[in-house]
């Protein structure tokens, strides 16, 4: 049970690291410490002006960590006692509405009993555990209910301070401290939902718009026929998908919902709807086809061949950005990917037809590839190496203005010290940050081969990862405007996981029961819903 310990004082109380003890009353200005059994809401505003601020400590137990856990510290302090904290990276932003969220730390000399501290402007959540052994030090996992209590505590500045202290649950004993890192929360939850490609070769999804979400199988593929590309509509309502190595790939349109293909088959690698569903534009990896977007045959509206992959259409349907080799591929075989040197070309849609392609962002030697835009329609994010566009080792992400200008940014916080960063795709919202500033913030996801804290340490397993962007800060003093990045919490570690690709809604049948719902999928609550993987 949450224990809640409302602190009165006369003056401001402050968020610090110091023991969790009981006040005197010469702490706490003549008034006594009152504590309360409680499991509401805390109620961090609108106190009266003549009344004293209230500072909120609530202390979760986990683990079996026992009920007297603050009272152990209280010791001296030592150095060499210190826990050092591993992940989530200092200045991680994260959205309140996480099914679950981990901290990593090494545990220090000699301690067995922890306190993780997250602590707010106004609320502070201490979580007393012991160490959960993982890779070489402990792991505390919140579930979705905790992880709630985290983002309470960051409502008044947009971000709580992360510490860890280490001691022993014998009393007496002396308490490491681990330096603080910054973990903001935003405000809004984060919406829509994200397919992507597993190597077990089957497509997943998670749906971040409905509550108890779970990862679902959405279509599921085999050794002759893995299910691999695809491309998914913005609105959610239609996605692409290839079967088999694309060279190129046999790829049908489906129906989201009903998971019903539709249209005439065709030859792809790579691909994007427009916002209307009224064309597709394809490539097989080398060149780029116009087809239309119900029935999947080719309509009029290119001048001529146009070199070409990866292509991804404006949201505000003006136009399509894609990455163009300097040195394309054999013209009768696509390709899953091409070799530096290649630019990021723009190419206009005039309501029926495109004008001839201009250049977005001119290589100098380097591979630019996988570009993708902004929700707002004002940012490109892409990969840059200087290999193949394949899996490449050394990819990282840069973005640039959707109109060239100002040159291109490294997203470097993202990218961290870690390349193998993959596939980045905006989720389909942009919302406002209250933190520091107000200002506007958007997310990318990416698939790359760091590892995730303590538990894959050591490995290069592809993993889905997201991260912050905040585009208001790019300036000269503040080139970067990304913020470092957090691994997706619904994956399978032990399985590869690829281009993750966003709709503003996952689009279900509804039902009665289970036999109107497509093979594979269940009722609840009226709407068919996959089985998980």
């Amino acid at each position: 049970m949450s224990r809640v310990l409302v602190l009165l004082a006369l003056g401001v109380l402050t968020c610090t690291s110091a023991p969790s003890r009981m006040l005197s009353t010469e702490d706490s200005g003549g008034l006594p410490e009152v504590a309360v059994q409680d499991t509401s809401p805390a109620v961090d505003t609108a106190v009266p002006i003549d009344r004293a601020p209230v500072r909120t400590v609530r202390e979760i137990f986990v683990g079996g960590a026992p009920m007297e856990s603050p009272m152990r510290f209280g010791g001296r302090e030592e150095a060499s006692r210190a826990p050092a904290l591993v992940y989530p990276e200092d200045g991680t932003i994260v959205p309140p509405n996480l099914p679950s969220f981990e901290v990593h730390f090494t545990p220090g000399t000699g301690n067995d009993l922890f306190e993780v501290t997250f602590a707010g402007e106004v609320t502070v959540l201490r979580v007393y555990t012991p160490c959960n052994a993982v890779g070489g030090g402990c792991v505390l996992t919140l579930d979705t209910a905790q992880f709630g209590q985290v983002a309470d505590a960051s409502r008044a500045g947009g971000r709580v301070r992360l510490a860890v202290r280490g001691t022993t649950r014998a009393p007496g004993g002396a308490v490491g401290s681990s330096m603080e890192r910054s973990l903001g929360v935003t405000q809004q939850d984060l919406r829509g939902g994200v397919y992507w490609w597993s190597s077990v070769g089957n497509i997943l999804r998670y749906d971040f718009g409905r509550e108890g979400a779970r990862p679902e199988v959405f279509l599921s593929g085999n050794l002759f026929a893995c299910v691999g590309c695809h491309v998914l509509s913005r609105d959610g309502r239609r996605v692409s998908v290839g079967r088999g190595i694309p060279g190129p790939a046999a790829a049908r349109y489906v129906d989201t919902a009903s998971r019903m293909e539709t249209g005439a088959p065709y030859g792809g690698n790579f691909g994007t709807y427009s916002p209307d569903l009224r064309r597709y534009l394809n490539s097989d990896g080398a060149r780029l086809t116009l087809l239309d977007g119900e029935t999947a045959m080719p309509v009029p509206g290119l001048s001529g061949e146009v070199p070409g992959s990866m292509p991804d259409w404006s949201p505000n349907n003006n136009g399509v950005v894609f990455s163009r080799a300097r040195t394309p591929p054999p013209p009768l075989f696509g390709q899953p990917g091409h070799n530096a040197p290649a630019d990021l070309m723009f190419m206009e849609w005039r309501g029926s037809t495109f004008v001839p392609p201009t250049v977005l962002l001119m290589s100098s030697g380097e591979n630019n590839y996988y570009p993708s835009f902004s929700p707002d329609g004002q940012w490109v994010v892409f990969n840059r190496s200087a290999m193949t566009s394949y899996d490449a080792p050394d990819a990282h992400l840069w973005m640039v203005r959707g109109n060239g200008m100002g040159g291109p940014v490294n997203l470097a916080r993202a990218n961290s010290a870690m390349d193998g960063n993959s596939w980045p795709k905006w989720a389909p919202f942009r919302e406002v940050y209250a933190g520091e500033l107000t200002e506007a913030l958007m997310w990318i996801t990416f698939s790359s081969r760091r590892p995730y804290g303590l538990r894959t340490a050591g490995e290069r397993t592809a993993q889905l990862w997201m991260a912050a962007v905040r585009p208001d800060r790019i300036g000269p003093t503040s080139p970067d405007p990304s913020a470092p990045a957090f691994w997706l919490p619904f994956q399978d570690l032990r399985q590869g996981n690829h281009i993750a690709q966003w709709t503003e809604e996952v689009r279900r049948m509804g039902c009665m029961m289970d036999r109107n719902c497509p093979s594979g999928e269940l009722c609840q609550a009226g709407r068919c819903v996959g089985a998980p993987p």
